[in-house]
């Protein structure tokens, strides 16, 4: 063993540990970009179900709104605009809520740049990656993915272990906490999108079933309060998501010996310089969805979803006799 090896001995501890979570990363802004897509795909969904339930019934078509994302990289004609449509009591209750706008804003990043619409650099600025940390996107047979790998020169090829140490060190310091932050942003977007997909299958089971205006309205007031009350619980949930990342470490024996302690409550994303995230109603506009295929495969909680058209009004002789 040389001598630095032998006086800094956890050095490559500190290496594995650093690329370790630096995977886990690359892995949540993956999930991240998938969830954004997700949420697109049932926001369009139940948008089409609601136009049509109102249509049935003879009612004005509802409002319409839009999430707007711009992401500003700075340079003259290269921000970036993006639109989520959709009926305006959905776009209301999955975007303007504080618990709920920022990890939608931070998977709409993550899709972004994994389907090419922003670059790496406006991506590593606009998330505020460290500059020792490279960003490749490659598209495989799985679709766009975000790779984040370390750039060794910037970080551990020195000649003194000391300074070695140090940089992985700080490295470490940053990585952590930024690790807790995409994944507690993938936590609040799988509740959300678990949310849009039980209210899909409401209103599916709505225009087989028949409803009232009475019934359409309360479905969505229903829905608002679900996501709301929700995104509120794994919002002040910051332990569960420590501890959820810590059971990870665990089970694979990571080198955490040096990882600092996540300070709470953790923020999802707040970079209000570089991007500017808004509801906005467009009253009368027509529905511009993102074509995505449907999922024929949908899972469905059918105790769940009973239970919320019961509260809605159905009977359960209705429910039974569309079920037969």
């Amino acid at each position: 063993m040389s001598l630095e090896g032998l006086l800094y001995p956890d050095n490559g501890h500190r290496t594995d540990r650093l690329n370790t979570l630096i995977n886990d990363t690359s892995l949540f802004y993956n999930e991240s970009s998938r969830y954004f897509e997700e949420i697109q795909q049932k926001v369009t969904k139940a948008s089409t179900l609601i136009q049509g339930l109102y249509a049935k019934l003879s009612l004005p078509p509802p409002p319409m709104s839009s999430i707007q994302l711009t992401v500003q990289t700075g340079g003259v004609g290269e921000d970036t605009k993006f639109a989520m449509k959709g009926v305006a009591s959905l776009i209301t209750a999955i975007g303007v809520g504080k618990f709920v706008s920022a990890q939608l804003e931070r998977a709409a990043i993550s899709y972004l740049v994994a389907t090419g619409r922003i670059g790496i650099a406006a991506f590593a600025q606009v998330v505020g990656l460290p500059t020792w940390m490279r960003v490749v996107c490659f598209t495989g047979a799985g679709g766009a993915s975000i790779v984040l790998s370390l750039v060794l020169t910037a970080v551990i090829d020195s000649i003194d272990g000391a300074v070695c140490r140090s940089n992985l060190r700080n490295s470490i310091n940053i990585q952590v906490p930024a690790r807790a932050s995409i994944y507690k942003a993938n936590r609040l977007n799988a509740k959300l999108f678990e949310d849009l997909s039980n209210y899909v299958a409401v209103l599916k089971s709505m225009k087989q079933n028949g409803c009232t205006e009475e019934q359409l309205e309360n479905a969505q007031n229903n829905f608002a309060q679900r996501v709301k009350k929700h995104a509120k619980q794994l919002d002040n949930d910051d332990q569960g998501t420590i501890n959820n990342l810590k059971i990870l470490d665990q089970d694979r024996a990571s080198w955490t010996n040096e990882d600092p302690t996540v300070a709470v409550p953790i923020v999802v994303y707040q970079d209000t310089s570089n991007t500017n995230m808004q509801a906005v109603q467009n009253v009368g506009d027509d529905v511009v969805p993102i074509v995505v295929a449907d999922n024929a495969a949908e899972k469905k909680d059918h105790a769940k979803i009973k239970k919320i058209l019961l509260s809605l009004g159905y009977t359960a002789d209705q429910l039974e006799k569309k079920e037969k």
